[in-house]
């Protein structure tokens, strides 16, 4: 997923790459303004299929009620657009374009995993089902002038552009991807609406505690891991950990007692977390499954190919949200 990939690029394109440049460069001055974003998106939406093509399929799950963001229109639609003609040229042979917001409100608890101040923020989410790319591209990707085209094809600009200009807005942005699961980018843009209350951490923790159950993590990345099983046993489960889908089957074949396994849903070594759920089933009676995904619900849910319905965490996620699901997968 990285800029500009035609060989006639057009007038719009050639518009955003000068804004690239122009913003990478700090010659252009935001001139931000109070809208909602939601309005924002649906009035680009003509814009964006010109721009992709009859190939992708465009989707927006837009929250119903959005917080109301300060920013720079311009550079929203710049960033919207940039996203989408990235995603367009991940898929050559057409695929699926998800556009998502969601008012998101974080403690101090949560502040590590979002990489954000405690507040109210709105996280526009824009996923699709390309090639995606590996983890340590994934690490540069909003590096300046660093592009994975052939010379001559992308500018290295344009993600570091949206980043440069959320980071400015007083947000974050995000990207999760895998080689040929496709990509999710998730921009975080702080709400100024002053009609919103204030975030109470207190109002925001576990709902439930742990009741002594065990947790087997399933995820490849260590430090996501590690990040996992510590916020696990901060809520009191006992906690096992695997690093691909079949390391975990083997500790069921041992005899390891396991109440519920959390998985994320797509891993390396050609088992998705829906897979591991329907082997672990068959193993362990009554065992709980718990997925996680830091795509958007409609591009993770596709890559069940079990017709389980299993219930997906996105990420990042709150601590909170993690308590929460755990105790009504379990008590389900």
């Amino acid at each position: 997923m990285e800029l500009h990939d035609q060989t006639a690029p057009t007038a719009e394109i050639v518009a955003i790459i000068y804004r690239d440049v122009l913003s990478f460069s700090r010659q252009r001055k935001l001139e931000p303004v109070t809208l909602d974003l939601n309005e924002q998106i649906l009035g680009m939406m003509d814009l964006l299929r010109r721009s992709i093509g009859e190939t992708i399929s465009v989707s927006t799950s837009l929250a119903r009620s959005l917080g109301t963001i300060r920013v720079d229109p311009s550079e929203i639609e710049n960033a919207v657009l940039n996203l989408a003609i990235n995603a367009r040229d991940a898929m050559p042979r057409g695929g699926r374009l998800a556009i998502d917001t969601e008012d998101i409100s974080l403690s101090s608890d949560d502040c590590a995993a979002y990489g954000l101040m405690p507040g109210q923020y709105v996280r526009l989410s824009i996923s699709d089902t390309g090639s995606g790319m590996p983890r340590e591209v994934v690490a540069r990707a909003f590096e300046p002038f660093f592009t994975t085209k052939p010379p001559g094809r992308g500018t290295g600009l344009g993600l570091a552009s949206v980043y440069g200009f959320v980071k400015q807005s007083g947000g974050n942005a995000t990207i999760y991807s895998v080689p040929g699961r496709g990509t999710t980018v998730n921009l975080y843009l702080p709400v100024i609406d002053t009609q919103q209350a204030p975030v109470d951490a207190a109002s925001d923790k576990q709902p439930n505690a742990a009741a002594g159950e065990t947790v087997l993590v399933v995820e490849d990345n260590p430090e996501v891991r590690k990040l996992s099983l510590r916020r696990l046993a901060l809520l009191g489960y006992r906690v096992v950990e695997a690093d691909t889908g079949p390391a975990a089957l083997a500790l069921l074949d041992a005899g390891t007692e396991i109440d519920l396994i959390f998985s994320d849903v797509v891993m390396p070594g050609g088992m998705t977390g829906y897979e591991l759920a329907q082997h672990a089933k068959q193993r362990l009676q009554g065992c709980k499954i718990l997925l996680t995904s830091g795509y958007d619900a409609e591009v993770a849910s596709a890559q069940d190919t079990t017709g389980s319905g299993l219930r997906v965490l996105r990420k990042p996620y709150k601590q909170a949200d993690l308590a929460r699901a755990l105790r009504e997968v379990l008590n389900d």
